[in-house]
Order: structure tokens, then C-alpha cells, then sequence
């Protein structure tokens, strides 16, 4: 439904979750190179979706965070 809504929106799927510190080293993207299992803390996600609401780049796109 988000997705044919007429909303500004961005959908972020973490890899693995930690309650690590945030390092603010990730990548984001829609299609990345991932091996084993890795593993991205909560703050870098909650330090991702603050800039995404003034960076807009990712608008209408679903996309990864990984380290």
C-alpha cells in the first residue's frame, strides 16, 4: 500500500541488528555485495533515517544498510 501511495516515502532493510554504538561507517544502496552474516548497530539505522528526511535521496526506493 506505501508503495502506490502518493507519499514521500523510503523503506530501509537492516542486515542483522546490534545495540552497538554508532560508527557511522555503512552503506546504503538497493543492491549490495553482502557475505557471512552481518551486522549493522541500531544507531547507525536510527543515524540513516535522520539524514534521509533532509537528504531525500532515497525517495520512493526501498533500500539496504549494511556495514
Amino acid at each position: 500500500a506505501i508503495r502506490s501511495s502518493s507519499l514521500d516515502w523510503t523503506i530501509v532493510y537492516p542486515v542483522g541488528l546490534s545495540n552497538g554504538p554508532r560508527t557511522g561507517n555503512y552503506r546504503v544502496g538497493q543492491r549490495l555485495k553482502l557475505s557471512g552474516f552481518p551486522v549493522i548497530s541500531r544507531a547507525d539505522v536510527a543515524d540513516l533515517l535522520l539524514k534521509e528526511v533532509d537528504d531525500r535521496s532515497h525517495i520512493r526506493q526501498g533500500v539496504l544498510i549494511a556495514p
